[in-house]
């Protein structure tokens, strides 16, 4: 076993030798295998005309008027056909744009402005009147940027809706604490300046001679602080 060869063992028999064994046992019964072996085709070419290839078309892409066109033909509802043209005036020119800086109050101070819209200033002391007027060169600042700088002379009073529409008066104390206070006062609701317009008056003076025929007691003499702090807010 030491001098052993080993040898590659190979088939003892190759197709066409296997085809000739068959062929001479059998005569005319087993066809000779291909010359390209076994399963395989000769590879020749087909004749011509007996098969072609069909020639493709190439068509030009659609664009969007043709998909627009084609959509209004295919669908018979079509919601923008019924569509009529608008009549009658402009909305636009009815409602013309508002003037921001026109409907507003400008308070500037050490290089910073902001504004505040009308009647949102309830309260103006004399020497502050000067800041109610822009600088030139001075930075716009939001309103809470600018009052967190300008605390020390700057006071906020917050309200309601009802009260900032006049359908409510403000408190007696809230006019005392704007009428003592020595700063520039401002109407706030949730933080955010806005106008605060003059109560509406509550109801209309009972005239003599009524079916009641009752008389109307007196309202309660305002003091002098009340009355100056109604002034202010009253005031546009």
């Amino acid at each position: 076993m030491k001098n052993a060869r080993i040898h590659r063992i190979r088939p003892m028999f190759r197709p066409a030798m296997l085809a000739f064994a068959l062929a001479a046992l059998h005569p005319g019964g087993v066809a000779a295998p291909a010359p390209g072996g076994p399963g395989l085709s000769s590879g020749a070419p087909n004749a011509p005309g007996e098969k072609t290839e069909k020639k493709r078309e190439f068509r030009d892409a659609l664009t969007h008027e043709d998909l627009v066109r084609r959509r209004e033909t295919d669908d018979p509802r079509r919601p923008l056909a019924e569509f009529q043209e608008a009549t009658g005036p402009d909305p636009a020119a009815s409602n013309p744009k508002r003037d921001l800086v026109a409907s507003s109050d400008i308070i500037c101070y050490n290089g910073n402005a902001t504004l505040v819209p009308k009647r949102a200033i309830i309260s103006m002391p004399e020497r502050y009147k000067t800041r109610l007027q822009f600088r030139p060169g001075s930075k716009i600042l939001r309103w809470a940027d600018f009052y967190r700088l300008n605390r020390g002379w700057i006071t906020t009073v917050e309200i309601n809706r009802l009260q900032a529409e006049g359908n409510v008066a403000l408190s007696e104390e809230t006019l005392e604490a704007v009428a003592e206070s020595p700063n520039l006062v401002v109407a706030t609701m949730k933080g955010g300046p806005i106008s605060l317009l003059p109560p509406a008056e509550s109801s209309a003076p009972v005239e003599a001679g009524t079916e009641d025929d009752e008389e109307v007691p007196a309202a309660p003499a305002a003091s002098a602080k009340t009355a100056t702090a109604t002034s202010l807010v009253r005031k546009p």
